[in-house]
């Protein structure tokens, strides 16, 4: 037993992902057991010693560091340590820390004020979760045994650039493992199941797991096999791969697809065969995974072109750890592989780098061959093994920003032929994995080199980068080229086997860039030239404009990559992608007009589609609602036009144009260096202060000092950041009707319609009420409107005269339009332009539509809800504008905005969470709310505020009748009561005064059907702006594994924010704390479950 065993950062990072490891070290050890000998990890910690030490050297050569002394035993580095940190050492190396069991040694110490930041430096280029979790360990050892708590830690990387790390955002998320890893030691009497995980290939105990799989026959040996599979398979008493084998062909498991399940058989039946008769078997597979799909897709064989004498092969071999200072870049594409066939002799080309200038001339000089050799070889094919080379070739274009529309080309007209597509589809082999090294054996290539694996490739490259020796690059070649050249006796092999009934994809027709695309290349090329010929400008301003130069084009790139992708995806590989929705069967189907409503079910998947989604089908020309789903149920109802196809699955839409937002963009940078052109927008760009004509101060809060704050703007930009409850709608109606009886034109623009019209009707509502007229107009976009407004005509503001108008209001395309931009570099059409819910809108969408205004105004709180992106591209410009004012601060500082910091909604005790939380302490309830209260039937009062209630139930996903009987036992004990609001009137609790939040529509009408059609109950999108005394949450899943919709949506704070945030007094939320246990694989991952870990103290029971 190691239960005393110490636990370090280590140990808990360990424990996050695989209790099975923390099994063996603390509880069962095992003795003599085989050790996993990786030479590249070797390499790796080499690399992050060496990259310590230089570090180490050139900070000794300006600061004063104390070393703790490497030869001392734990017990004296301790004291060392103690003595550092009295004496209050700025700089301590090596320390060892230690606090009850608990042990941690950072790379450094750094005294910053009177708090020890700890330090640790990676040899990573990007920080990893893992990393702040060392960090917060070695926080609570700090907290726990000095009371000195940092605020901040950090990593240092590879390229010296310093990740600052606020503990706070992480730190509860950090103590739920820790009080989970003390029970686990302590209380754990379970022995954990040992299942495979991302910790497997640097685990100690690799080898060890794989030798007990093998010895129990377990599960885990069968090849492609899911954790999801396994577990239903072991609650089903099949819990070892012969067990598998010997199931009949027509059993049914509930959970598994009947011919998922076939092909799991058959897969284990073979390779129980091998491991029984030491025989190479296969068999053909093509025929099931094609009724498992959409009749329509081409899979498996289907995606072999008939074989051409010009076909090329392809491997790329890459370096994940290179890295250039001078470029702040990492990884390295260094070997570009190509074996082909010409006059019947066999060729390989090689296209060499090693450093960054050579790689990108290797990946030009790549794409040039490839691009005339398809050209000339029009039925020619490039053949590759899985997914790297495709993703290799779409990373490096958009990496330099060249052979974009060649490589377009390639993807285009499918060129690229994955083989390992084509095998999976198509047969399963008598193999435990299908790597390209394993499956060899089938069409018995013989290797000559001596690098066996990936793994030994990069070995022998780093051997090569610190020799320098030509012998050692010239075996990788050898490696690379016997890659390319087993691809040929792949491609010979499946042709060998497929059937002869099965045909060769069609050839499709070429299309030619289009004259358009042309000029949009020209254009982005002479605004890559403007950019670089602007004059006294900052290097972080000419960095974004940079980013801005056709972003929305370049932010939409892979999504339509992503496109295109999914209409080659069988119907397998869209019910793995969360973005589709795959294998529908239809259920019933009846005409409605011009539509058909069409029910189907579907396969269990997660999947990110909701209803309300316009999607398309399968392939891509088809537009289809989805009017409902239930993710419970696996049902979706769809409505279609009738004349087209019933669906087999469903993809996300194709972007929208954005054009007109680039061209307008473009149109902005052009006119950059014209004398006192766009101001506001500059002083944005430059986060300068906001300018005022007035010696007033930007810190007042009421209506009417605001006001004269906005009516002072001198060509500039402010930011009015509301949170929940501070009247936001309110203030920015009461503001635009001053502007505008001052004589100001005033435009108005917001992401969606929804938000529009809110507003809108706000301003046109309070102008009647004093009896004020003016004329504005608001252009809908493409939708029919029926709306109705006093002094505000619906038109398309494009085809109207707006200088005769004093208000226009539309989204970013209606206000980027020529029309209201003609000249903008010189006039102005509008004084202020107000952007509604700014923390969803792009930085390219603000430039575009204010480019003819001269102040910008930004409404909004990016705390409640973000800005829709696909998150494709890196750097500033991804921001929303209010982001890319605070950095990674929460609130608006005074310099270049106003935070409303007072709500009157929410009472003390929920505000405080909700102000700590997510907005930096600065929201306070106003006195008002301290009056509001819930009175129950027998005239007991209830404490406001918070309360976590965990029902710990088991194995519910998005519909949970546990919580739905709960909730209907909540919701009788308060309504009928009393409710005294902040004026203290009193008045019965109705279902008015309660707003039930579930994320799940599933939920949603569960609880609605046990409450009454009375009752609110809603998404929490459906309640964004609205409040009531009372809100009660159903987070409905049990536990990690039932999360359907993915952790980004599930455990979306701004979500938490939002629904919290609706109540005046009483929050109510039912969460099983077990889903807190969730791994988090990704920072934002963290982030966002540390939220959620914070509620942990609120647990009361609210049913005494």
């Amino acid at each position: 037993m190691a239960k005393n065993k110490n636990i370090s950062a280590y140990s808990i990072i360990d424990f996050s992902q695989c209790k099975y490891k923390s099994w063996l070290d603390f509880v069962d050890k095992p003795k003599n057991y085989p050790q996993n000998i990786d030479p590249w990890l070797e390499i790796i910690r080499k690399i992050g010693n060496e990259h310590e030490n230089s570090y180490l050297e050139d900070l000794k050569k300006s600061e004063n560091v104390f070393e703790i002394n490497p030869k001392l035993d734990f017990i004296q580095k301790e004291k060392e340590t103690d003595e550092a940190i009295k004496r209050g050492e700025k700089y301590i190396y090596q320390p060892f820390l230690k606090y009850s069991n608990f042990t941690g040694s950072p790379d450094f110490l750094i005294k910053n004020k009177n708090l020890y930041e700890p330090v640790d430096i990676k040899s990573a280029f990007k920080m990893k979760p893992e990393n702040i979790i060392q960090i917060c360990h070695y926080s609570f050892i700090l907290e726990k045994k000095y009371n000195l708590l940092p605020k901040f830690g950090k990593i240092i990387l590879r390229d010296r650039s310093e990740e600052k790390i606020e503990i706070d955002k992480f730190y509860d998320y950090f103590k739920n493992i820790n009080s989970r890893i003390k029970s686990f030691i302590l209380d754990s009497n379970e022995q954990p199941k040992a299942e495979k995980c991302g910790l497997c290939s640097v685990c100690e105990y690799k080898v060890y797991c794989e030798n007990n799989w093998k010895n129990t026959d377990n599960l885990n040996q069968v090849a492609n096999i899911s954790k999801k599979q396994i577990n239903i398979l072991e609650k089903n008493n099949v819990s070892t791969m012969k067990k598998l084998s010997e199931l009949d062909d027509e059993t049914k498991i509930k959970g598994i697809n009947k011919d998922s399940l076939g092909i799991l058989i058959d897969q284990s039946k073979l390779q129980k065969d091998y491991l029984d008769k030491n025989e190479l078997s296969y068999k053909i597979i093509f025929d099931i995974k094609k009724k498992m799909n959409d009749p329509s897709k081409t899979i498996g064989f289907e995606l072999l072109p008939k074989p051409d004498n010009a076909d090329l092969f392809f491997d790329i071999e890459g370096y994940p750890m290179y890295y250039d200072s001078s470029e702040k870049s990492s990884g390295l594409e260094y070997l570009f592989g190509v074996f082909y066939r010409s006059f019947d002799k066999y060729f390989f080309k090689k296209f060499l780098a090693t450093n960054y200038v050579e790689e990108k001339k290797a990946f030009e000089d790549l794409i040039d061959f490839f691009y005339s050799h398809l050209k000339v070889n029009k039925n020619a094919h490039i053949y590759h093994y899985n997914s790297y080379e495709e993703t290799a070739l779409k990373k490096l274009s958009q990496k330099y920003e060249t052979k974009i529309f060649e490589v377009d080309f390639i993807l285009r007209e499918n060129k690229l032929v994955d083989l390992y597509k084509v095998v999976k589809d198509s047969v399963i082999l008598s193999s435990e994995n299908y790597r390209l090294k394993t499956i060899e054996k089938f069409y018995k290539l013989d290797r000559e080199e001596d690098i066996a694996s990936g793994q030994d490739s990069l070995v022998a490259f780093e051997k090569y980068l610190d020799s320098g020796h030509k012998e050692i690059l010239d075996e990788i070649i050898k490696y690379n080229e016997q890659d390319c050249k087993s691809l040929i006796y792949l491609q010979e092999w499946l042709i060998s086997i497929k059937p002869d009934e099965i045909d060769s994809p069609e050839k499709i027709e070429e299309e030619n860039i289009s004259e358009n695309s042309l000029e949009r290349i020209k254009e982005e090329l002479e605004i890559k030239d403007y950019i670089k010929n602007i004059n006294n400008e900052t290097e972080d301003v000419i960095k974004i404009l940079e980013e801005l130069n056709f972003y929305n084009k370049k932010e939409q790139r892979s999504d339509w990559w992503s496109h295109f992708s999914n209409l080659q995806k069988d119907t397998e590989d869209l019910i793995e992608d969360s973005n589709c929705l795959g294998g529908l069967r239809k259920i019933s189907e009846v005409e409605s007009g011009p539509y058909k409503i069409i029910n189907c079910n579907y396969p269990d998947q997660i999947t990110k589609m909701r209803d309300g989604e316009y999607v398309l089908d399968q392939t891509g020309s088809n537009r289809i609602l989805i009017t409902q789903i239930s993710y419970s149920k696996n049902k979706v109802t769809l409505r279609i036009r009738k004349d087209k196809p019933v669906p087999f699955s469903l993809t996300p839409q194709t972007p929208l144009n954005t054009r007109a937002i680039d061209s307008a963009v473009a149109d902005f940078i052009k006119g950059y260096d014209f004398t006192n052109s766009y101001p506001a927008i500059k002083q944005f760009l430059r986060r300068e202060k906001t300018k005022l004509k007035n010696d007033i101060k930007i810190d007042e809060r009421s209506s009417k000092e605001l006001i004269e704050i906005i009516k002072s703007m001198n060509n500039s930009y402010l930011v009015l950041q509301g949170p929940p409850g501070t009247g936001k709608t309110y203030t920015s109606s009461r503001i635009i009707v001053d502007l505008l009886r001052n004589n100001f034109k005033v435009a108005i623009v917001c992401h969606s319609h929804k938000a529009i019209i809110n507003l809108v009707e706000a301003i046109d509502s309070y102008s009647s009420e004093i009896g004020y007229e003016f004329r504005g107009a608001y252009n809908p976009g493409s939708r029919k409107q029926d709306l109705e407004f006093k002094n505000i005509e619906v038109t398309n503001t494009s085809k109207i005269d707006s200088k005769s108008y004093d208000l226009i209001a539309g989204t970013a395309w209606a206000l980027s339009n020529q029309v209201h931009r003609q000249n903008s570099e010189k006039e102005k059409n509008f004084d202020y332009i107000f952007f509604d819910e700014a923390g969803q809108l792009s930085i390219s969408k603000l430039i575009a539509s204010s480019m003819s205004s001269k102040n910008i105004v930004m409404i909004g709180d990016h705390m409640q809800l973000p800005q829709p992106t696909a998150g494709n591209l890196d750097g500033e410009s991804t921001y929303s504008p209010i982001e890319y004012l605070l950095k990674e601060k929460n609130t608006i500082s005074d310099h270049n905005g106003i935070f409303l910091d007072r709500t009157f909604r929410m009472h003390q005790n929920i505000c405080d969470f909700i102000s700590k939380s997510f907005y930096e302490n600065r929201l306070i309830s106003d006195q008002t709310t301290h009056n509001q209260q819930v009175i129950l039937q027998d005239g007991k009062s209830v404490e406001n505020g918070i309360y976590l209630i965990d029902l710990d139930h088991n194995d519910y996903s998005v519909q949970n009748m546990e919580e739905a009987k709960y909730i209907k036992k909540i919701y009788d004990k308060l309504i009928l009561g009393n409710w005294i609001d902040r004026e203290k009137k009193v008045s019965e609790i109705s279902a008015e005064d309660i707003l039930v939040v579930s994320p799940f529509n599933a939920q949603v009408n569960l609880i609605k059907q046990s409450l009454g059609e009375n009752a609110l109950v809603g998404t929490i999108d459906n309640f964004q702006g609205q409040e009531a005394p009372i809100v009660i949450i159903s987070y409905v899943s049990s536990n990690p594994n039932n999360i359907p919709r993915g952790s980004d949506f599930f455990f979306d704070y701004r979500r938490l924010n939002v629904s919290l945030s609706r109540a005046k007094c009483l929050a109510i939320i039912i969460l099983n704390k077990e889903l807190l246990d969730y791994h988090c694989n990704t920072i934002e991952d963290m982030e966002r479950v540390n939220y959620f870990c914070k509620l942990k103290s609120f647990e009361k029971n609210f049913l005494k």
